[in-house]
This record gives C-alpha cells, sequence and structure tokens, in this order.
C-alpha cells in the first residue's frame, strides 16, 4: 500500500491533467474530423446531384425549345409557300393570304403574330397589320441581315418591343426572294417573351433556381423568374466570367458553380447551346436550395458532436475530482504512519504556526510546513520570526487578521470563508480554518482551492454553452429521466414545430396520443420505438433514427426523424425535421414522371454511360425504341452495339471513339434492327464530359425515332426518280412522230412547190417551223432529264478546260458577231461532271452573244473568285438587259421574255442552267438593272464533294 500510494504522489497534479486533457484531446479530434469528412461528403453529393439535375433539364429544355423553333419555321415556310403561290397566280388576295397566316399562326406554338413585309420593310399582312398604319421595320438588324444576306436562313432576333402590338417579342424571320433570288422582304413570326418565361416555369428548379435564355452575344432574352434588376432584365449582357469563359473557348455546353450572378445567389448551373442557333440556355439550382438538407445535417452532427465533446468534458473533470480524492487520501494514509512532525511537514494543506507579539495585535511565524510553502512560493527559513503582515501584505485588507485576534483572544476555533487573497507576489483562492493551541500559538489550516475554482467556473461555462447550443439547435430535444420519463427539458425548437410545452407533454406518455393521434399508427410507432430505445438504454448507445408522421397542436402533419440516446439516468430525445425534403422528394419523382412522359410524346430518349464504372442508364423511351425489356438488358456499352443494326454497328462505335479522342460532340443517324425483323430509323446525339486532366468521366445522349422521316425522304426520292424516268421517255418517244411529221411536210412542200399559191405556201412554212421549234424543245427538255442521269460523272478537274471548250463550240458565232469575251480571276480545281460545266458555260455566254442590240458587238465579261471553298463565277453582258419584274420567270421552263421574231431560242437555256448547278449543289440568280443596261448571271457551287442531289 506505500508503494501504491508513493507512486500517486509522483505524479503531480499538473501530469496528471495534461495526460488527461490530452487523452480527451485527441479522442475529440478525431470525432471532428470524422464529423467533418461526413459533412464533406454530404455537401460533394448534393453539388453533384445538382449538375446532373441541371444537365437533364437544361438538355430536355434545349430539345422542347429545338422542336418549338422547327415546329415554327415550318410554320413560317407555310406562309412564304402561300404568298410565292399567290404571287405567282398573277395577285396576292390580302383577306385569304391574312386568313391563311391566321390559320397557320392558330396551329403553331407560342407564336403572338405573323406578318410579311415588302423589300423596304413596310408591314403588308399579317396578324393585326393595318396597312394605313404604314408601319416599317427597315432598321431592325433582322430585317437587314436577311437583305443583306441570302444565304441567311433563319433569323432569330435580340430581345425587342414589337411595333405592332408594343409587345416585348423575339423575332424568327425567313427571307423572302423573287424568282432571280433578289431580296423582295421577309415573314417573321413574333414570340411574346412571355411565352418563355413560361415554359421556363414549368421546370422545378426550387425557390432561388433560375433558367435563362441568352443570344450568341450573351445578351441576356429571357429569364425566369424575372427579376427587377437591372443587370437581369432582357438586353442585359452582365454575365458570369464563368460562362463567358466557356463560350469564348467554343464550348456549347457545359456545368459550373458561380456567385458572381447580379443577384449574388451562388448557384450551380449548366449551358446548352440550341443546335446552329445563336442561343444559349441555361438553367441554375441555388445552393440554398440544394444544400438545405446537407446543411440541416451538417448542424445535427455539429450538435451531436458538441454534446459529445462536452459529455467528454464532463467526464474528465469527474475524473479529475476523483483522482484529487484519491491523492488526498493517499497523503492522509501516509501522514498518519510518521511521527507528529512528519504529519506537520507533509499535510495536503498548508499549516502555519504563530506567535502573538503586542498583547495579540501582531503575529509572527513559528512555523510553516511543506504544502505551505508550495502555496504561498516562500521558503520558511525566509519567514520564520517575521511579522505575518511583512510576508502577506494583503492579510489585512482580506480579514483573516482580525480572525487571528479573535481565537487568540477567545479560544474560540473559526472558518474563515473561502475568499481570494493577492499581493504583489501571489494570488488564490484560499480556505482557512484557524484554531488555537493549548501553548498559546495560533495555527492556521488552508488549502489552495484555485484549481477547484477554475473547474467549477468552466463547468458553469459549459453548462451555459450547453443550454446555448440546445436552445438554439435545429433538432427538437425532449430530455426525460425516471421510470415514468418526465420531461426535464425540451428546447425552443421542439416548441416551434410541435406547438406543445413542457406543460402540455409533462411525461412521455402525454406526448404518445398528442403526437400519433391515429390508434393504429400510434401502437405501429410504439412497438417500433419502445425496442429501439430498450436496446439503447440497455447498452448505453444511441438508436438508428426512426422516420415517423407527427401530428402537431395545430393539426398539420410533419415528416420526422427520430433519434435517440441514454446517459446515465436521462434519455435524450432529438428530432430533425424531413417535411421539407420528402415534398423535394416528391417533387423530383413528379418532374421525372412529366419528363418520361414528354419522352414518350416525342419518341426521344435519353441516356448515360459511366466511363468510370461502365455502367450504362437508359430512360424509359430508349427501351419502347429499341423494343427491349428493362429487366433483360444487360445495363452496358457492349450490350447497347448488340441492339445496333449489324450493318450500322462498326459506323455507330467508331463515330463514338472518334469523339472520346477528339473531345468533341457527334451525331449520326442508324439503324435498329427489332425482334421482329423490322428495321427502324433513329437519330441519335452524344457529348461526352472530362475532368480537369481531360479524363473522360461520363457520356451523355439522346435518341430519337425519325424512321418516318426516313421513309419519307425514300419515298420522295423514288418519285423525284420516277419523275425524271418519265420525262426523258416520254421527250424521247416524241421526237420519233415529230420526225416523221417533219419528214412529211418537206416531200410535200418540195412536191407541191410549183402547185401552191403565196398562202398555201405560208402555211407550210408555218407547219414546217412550228415542227423545228417543238423538236427543239424536245431536244431541251432531253438534255434537262439527261443532267446527272445521262452526263459525265464529277471528278476532280480544272475548272478553266470546260470554258475553254465552250468557247470552242461558240468560235463561230462569236467570229460572225464580232464579240470579244474577257477572262479574269481564279480559276481553281472543282470536284464536277465536265460535259455539264461545258454545257452551262455555252448556254451563259452563248445568251450573252446572242441578246444584244443590232449593230452592236457583244463585250461578254467572265470573272472567277474563289472564298470559303465556294467557287463564284459571273457571266456579265451590256446588252439588252432585263425588266426586274420579269425576272422570276427567267429560269422556269419554256421562259421567254422576247418575241421569237425577234431572238430564236426555246425557252430552256436558262432551266438547263440551274439545273447543272443545282446538280452540284449550287445556285445560280440574274442581276439587272433594267433594260437597255446589261445583265449578269451568277453561279455559286462548292469545290469540294457535294451531296450531289437532284
Amino acid at each position: 500500500m506505500k508503494r501504491v500510494s508513493g507512486q500517486v504522489l509522483k505524479m503531480t497534479t499538473r501530469d496528471f491533467l495534461l495526460r488527461l486533457l490530452a487523452g480527451v484531446t485527441v479522442f475529440n479530434l478525431f470525432t471532428i474530423g470524422l464529423a467533418s469528412w461526413t459533412i464533406q461528403q454530404q455537401y460533394a453529393l448534393h453539388h453533384e446531384q445538382a449538375e446532373t439535375g441541371t444537365q437533364n433539364l437544361v438538355l430536355a429544355l434545349q430539345s422542347e425549345l429545338q422542336g418549338q423553333i422547327r415546329a415554327n419555321e415550318m410554320a413560317l415556310f407555310a406562309v412564304q409557300d402561300e404568298l410565292y403561290r399567290q404571287r405567282a397566280g398573277g395577285r396576292v388576295n390580302a383577306t385569304a393570304l391574312n386568313a391563311y397566316i391566321e390559320q397557320v399562326r392558330a396551329r403553331a406554338q407560342g407564336i403572338d403574330a405573323i406578318r410579311i413585309t415588302d423589300a423596304h420593310g413596310t408591314l403588308l399582312y399579317g396578324t393585326d397589320v393595318k396597312l394605313a398604319a404604314r408601319i416599317s421595320l427597315a432598321d431592325r438588324p433582322h430585317f437587314i441581315r436577311l437583305r443583306d444576306h441570302a444565304d441567311a436562313g433563319l433569323v432569330i432576333s435580340k430581345p425587342q418591343i414589337s411595333r405592332a402590338n408594343n409587345k416585348a417579342v423575339i423575332v424568327l424571320a425567313l427571307r423572302l426572294a423573287r424568282g432571280d433570288g433578289s431580296f423582295n422582304g421577309m415573314v417573321f413570326a413574333a414570340i411574346p417573351l412571355t411565352h418563355l418565361t413560361g415554359i421556363f416555369s414549368g421546370l422545378d428548379i426550387g425557390e432561388h433556381g433560375m433558367v435563362a435564355m441568352r443570344d450568341d452575344e450573351l445578351a441576356m432574352v429571357a429569364r425566369f423568374p424575372e427579376s427587377p434588376l437591372r443587370d437581369l432584365v432582357a438586353g442585359s449582357k452582365n454575365v458570369s466570367p464563368e460562362l463567358e469563359r466557356k463560350v469564348r473557348a467554343g464550348q456549347t455546353s457545359g456545368t459550373y458553380r458561380t456567385d458572381a450572378s447580379a443577384d449574388h445567389i451562388e448557384r450551380t448551373l449548366s449551358f446548352r447551346k440550341v443546335g446552329n442557333r445563336p442561343i444559349y440556355l441555361i438553367v441554375g439550382f441555388a445552393g440554398a436550395d440544394y444544400l438545405a438538407a446537407a446543411r440541416m445535417e451538417a448542424k445535427k452532427i455539429t450538435a451531436l458532436v458538441a454534446i459529445f465533446a462536452l459529455v467528454t468534458l464532463i467526464l474528465s473533470g469527474m475524473a479529475y475530482r476523483s483522482w484529487l480524492q484519491q491523492r488526498r487520501l493517499n497523503q492522509s494514509l501516509l501522514e498518519s504512519e510518521t511521527r507528529l512532525n512528519e504529519l506537520f511537514e507533509n499535510m495536503s494543506s498548508g499549516v502555519a504556526v504563530y506567535r502573538a507579539s503586542d498583547d495579540g495585535q501582531d503575529f509572527f511565524f513559528t512555523g510553516f510546513n511543506r504544502a505551505a510553502e508550495r502555496f504561498d512560493k516562500v521558503r520558511r527559513e525566509d519567514l520564520l520570526g517575521k511579522n505575518v503582515a511583512e510576508v502577506f501584505p494583503g492579510i489585512d485588507e482580506l480579514g483573516l487578521l482580525d480572525v487571528f485576534r479573535r481565537v487568540w483572544q477567545t479560544g474560540v476555533t473559526e472558518r474563515y470563508p473561502l475568499s481570494f487573497y493577492h499581493d504583489g507576489r501571489i494570488s488564490g483562492w484560499r480556505d482557512n480554518f484557524v484554531y488555537k493551541l493549548p501553548g498559546g500559538e495560533i495555527v492556521a489550516i488552508y488549502d489552495d482551492v484555485t484549481e477547484r475554482k477554475k473547474a467549477e467556473q468552466a463547468l458553469r461555462q459549459s453548462e451555459s454553452l450547453f443550454r446555448a447550443i440546445t436552445d438554439t439547435s435545429p433538432l427538437a430535444i425532449y430530455m426525460s429521466s425516471g421510470l415514468e420519463q418526465r420531461a426535464e427539458y425540451i428546447n425552443p425548437t421542439f416548441i416551434r414545430l410541435f406547438g406543445y410545452t413542457i406543460d402540455e407533454v409533462p411525461t412521455v406518455a402525454h406526448w404518445w396520443p398528442r403526437a400519433y393521434p391515429d390508434e393504429a399508427y400510434r401502437r405501429q410507432v410504439a412497438e417500433e420505438w419502445q425496442r429501439r430505445v430498450s436496446q439503447a438504454i440497455e447498452t448505453h448507445s444511441q438508436i438508428e433514427p426512426v422516420e415517423v408522421v407527427v401530428t402537431c397542436k395545430d393539426g398539420s402533419r410533419k415528416n420526422i426523424s427520430w433519434g435517440f440516446i441514454s446517459i446515465g439516468e436521462q434519455n435524450w430525445a432529438f428530432g430533425l425535421d424531413l417535411t421539407e425534403r420528402k415534398q423535394a422528394e416528391q417533387a423530383v419523382q413528379i418532374s421525372m414522371k412529366r419528363l418520361n412522359e414528354a419522352q414518350r410524346i416525342g419518341k426521344i430518349g435519353n441516356w448515360e454511360l459511366d466511363l468510370m464504372s461502365g455502367r450504362l442508364h437508359w430512360s424509359d423511351e430508349i427501351f419502347r425504341l429499341f423494343g427491349i425489356d428493362p429487366d433483360q438488358f444487360a445495363a452496358s456499352y457492349e450490350a447497347f452495339l448488340q441492339a445496333i443494326h449489324p450493318d450500322d454497328r462498326e459506323k455507330v462505335n467508331h463515330a463514338y471513339t472518334d469523339s472520346l479522342e477528339t473531345r468533341q460532340p457527334y451525331e449520326i443517324t442508324h439503324r435498329l434492327l427489332m425482334a421482329d425483323g423490322s428495321i427502324k430509323w433513329v437519330h441519335e446525339r452524344c457529348e461526352t464530359i472530362f475532368d480537369g486532366q481531360g479524363k473522360a468521366l461520363r457520356s451523355i445522349g439522346t435518341i430519337q425515332d425519325v424512321t418516318e422521316r426516313k421513309l419519307a425522304e425514300e419515298a420522295l426520292r423514288r418519285s423525284n426518280a420516277d419523275l425524271e424516268r418519265f420525262a426523258y421517255s416520254v421527250s424521247h418517244d416524241m421526237r420519233q412522230p415529230l420526225r416523221a411529221v417533219s419528214g412529211h411536210l418537206q416531200l410535200l412542200q418540195r412536191s407541191l412547190k410549183d402547185k401552191l399559191d403565196d398562202e398555201e405556201r405560208e402555211n407550210m412554212d408555218f407547219a414546217l417551223d412550228g415542227a423545228r421549234r417543238m423538236d427543239s424543245m424536245i431536244v431541251s427538255l432531253l438534255d434537262y432529264s439527261r443532267v446527272g442521269r445521262k452526263t459525265e460523272s464529277k471528278k476532280w478537274l480544272a475548272s478553266q478546260a470546260p470554258l475553254d471548250e465552250a468557247l470552242g463550240f461558240l468560235a463561230p458565232l462569236i467570229a460572225d458577231t464580232q464579240a470579244e469575251v474577257r477572262l479574269g480571276g481564279e480559276w481553281p480545281q472543282v470536284f464536277a461532271s465536265r460535259d455539264e460545266l461545258t454545257r452551262l458555260f455555252q448556254n451563259l455566254i452563248g445568251n450573252a452573244i446572242k441578246f444584244c442590240e443590232t449593230g452592236h458587238p457583244a463585250l461578254v465579261e467572265i470573272n472567277s473568285s474563289v472564298h470559303d471553298d465556294t467557287w463564284r463565277v459571273s457571266v456579265r453582258d451590256h446588252g439588252i438587259g432585263i425588266n426586274p419584274q420579269q425576272i422570276d420567270r427567267l429560269f422556269q421552263f419554256f421562259s421567254r421574255l422576247q418575241s421569237r421574231a425577234r431572238f430564236e431560242g426555246t425557252g430552256m437555256g436558262l432551266a438547263l442552267c440551274r439545273r447543272i448547278v443545282e446538280h452540284h449543289d449550287g445556285r445560280i440568280w440574274v442581276e439587272s438593272e433594267g433594260e437597255g443596261k446589261g445583265s449578269t448571271f451568277v453561279f455559286e457551287m462548292p469545290l469540294g464533294q457535294g451531296t450531289g442531289k437532284d
């Protein structure tokens, strides 16, 4: 026992405290680190879910918007065709055209108005158009672009205020052209910005989320929700640096996080460009929305860690106090085994012995033990014989010197209350016991309780911190104790969530019927709760959380996750409100159902391939398109290839692998071989997401059923081929009887030459001339039908070679008319049919020579140039010119602008020219300032291999 006591006494209070605090600190730091890691994982998971959600929404929104643009473009084409049809008939019936426009507009989704302008920008026809108002759109940028660029296609404007009805709109516009391709106005559809925000409002983006549309300059087009901030209105070019950097880098889609938006809300956003349109769509989820659950969980974990740390501190304090008590007990046992002097020297309390002087008014030291030396930081040899006030100048102010005097005078022992002593040398809390020895000495026994006072103060602070944590905790806390589980504490969150005070639920038994009024449900919850709580009490651990539906005081119902922990005789129940999270989960499920239904209607599905795990996910619509049972589909890329038509597998696989190497999206149309042997055509789009090191992470894409479109294209191709064969056969077969008629007429003319009078000879000449002209027209029709079928195949050749050949054929005509032909420009290598180009040059140059005023030799200027892989040739003459009002008829079959008496010809030459140019994927037009001012015929065609369309 002596050996054990000695070891305990050798360890100082400081050593024990350091070891105890070190152990508690390491354990708490480990717990805090584990909690921090858990919270970070939760945040990372919610960020990833937000990225996936925005990517899916912006992809679906892109698909919907592309569909609407295509539908609206088709509506404009329909109005354009109707206008051309009426103009071809000689006049435009404004009433009928406006009625037709209104029918098209009523069927089109989102279009507020369809209108038509003339070449000067004045509104002529369409919704709410009043001719008397003479509204002009000539200064609109989309009108100017269509006017100056014949190949502009569908033009989408920036946001603007309609001059017809003052609505905020964007405009989809097509160019109107005359027969020669010159500008003749535009037809356009006005789409209200409210229609776009209406589409955006249907997306589930959370309370602080946003959906926006920006143009190719990243200016705002439309946004939901609308904002009064100037930087978020239509036309604003304020944009986050992340988005601007990605778009300037050429990215057409991507995901990023930013808090640099005008409304200063941190969001995760995904953007995507709408095909080749000057439109970017942005969908953003606010961190305040999708991180709410994670933050709630973080608060819960933080509260639990704080409670755990508090518990460890309390237990550490109890251990420390127990150790001190044990140490003092060992000290007493040791002193009891020694002599009285040793007892004096080794008392744990300080002992000072004083002798009175000046009749008990002053006292000086006669004894001082080691404990007193330690407490007061003074050696006994330095104070023995000195007055007490000399060593401890603060004793009189403390009041202890008066106690010494009373005890010396009365002999009655006194205990001086716990007090704080301080002077210029020492300070600390002292607990003094003063008594008088039979020999007259005064003995003061005292303890330094400074450390105990600090521990008590720390305990009070810990209790205050604990109460502050529980009072402000987002968790509902119910603390009970005893067999009746009587409530000792419920925090403000509990009262706010459920509406009950501690007086209304004084015990757990009062809580059950209030929280779960339905008896069957209450019995079910109680059985599960009691089972888990009993196990927690037995093992002094916390239970696995239980999710229940609690009925509040006001009748509302909340989804609550209850946790439980037993600490000694106290039972703690913690409730986390899951109501908003449950509602969000239900909203996500509804959104997914809507997306699946939209995909089913549009026959378009989406897929995602995780390149890290090889896992392939298909939407429900893709399973329907492929005719595959989801339960029998091995979700992998290899299984996907097996569903493709065998002849197309290599092509699809090659397109995908190339996209991984180039990091570029791809599109491909291929076939599916269905289980019943039928063929289905689908159009696939794919884009792969890479990390910062260029490693492919996952591929996402869409697949759309285009079988009906493919069948329609094939039917149209067969119809065109049948028409060509029919034209060739008819024209070829018609020449035989026509030759017979012409031959017999010539025989009759020669045999009856001397028998016919002047009138009969004139009639005979008319008949022969008509037969010859008919034969020329049939020959022209044969030439037209041979283009692309009976002509020389396309190959690479010098573009000037067919020109030289045509000039050789025209040499007699050039010599007879004394015409001058000038060549200029760059003559490149082209992929074309040699004999077709020869015929093209022969017709254009021959016309330029032929259509000149008599007595004025023709001057023909031929110029060639190359720009952006396009070959452009112009043939300019200074002849009779063309009336601009007649240009629309110029390239039609058998169309003549001059009388046969003045100029010979069948009227098929320019129609044949147009046929040849279109066979080379090009276009041809004419420019003329009017009659007598000459003409310039221009054609363009690609240098390389085109589609070869007929």
